[in-house]
């Protein structure tokens, strides 16, 4: 809350985004976009390259912000918001991932062994007819 001295003056406003927790697997470049009240502009952190599911932003902003009722307002009522956006990223194939990585592990290589010879049958009978 502003003490009566700011009000009606101008002060900086620093935001530091250090890292993110807990973000999607496949999903990598990401970065944090922020406004510090309505009337400013979107701020917005660079990308982190690769992937991980806590990226490291280690981004400092500064902004001049004009300290009033309206301000003041706004910061007691609402919070600041960062959406955290990335970029979908290409899975590794199968061969590389094995099938200990995927859900059900061992069930699931089996049912692909499976539909493996089932469209291996399905090709054979293709060409027969």
């Amino acid at each position: 809350v502003p003490s009566e001295p700011l009000k009606g003056g101008t002060a900086m406003f620093k935001t530091e985004i250090v890292s993110g927790r807990g973000l999607p697997r496949r999903m990598g470049k990401f970065f944090v976009r922020f406004q510090v009240a309505e009337r400013y502009p979107m701020l917005q952190s660079e990308k982190c390259e690769g992937t991980s599911m806590s990226p490291a932003f280690n981004s400092v902003h500064y902004q001049q912000i004009v300290v009033d009722s309206a301000l003041e307002q706004q910061l007691l009522s609402e919070a600041l918001a960062f959406q955290v956006w990335g970029s979908i990223t290409e899975a590794p194939p199968t061969e590389q991932r094995g099938p200990s990585n995927r859900p059900g592990g061992k069930a699931m290589a089996q049912l692909d062994e499976k539909n493996k010879q089932l469209e291996e049958k399905a090709e054979r009978l293709a060409q027969v007819w």
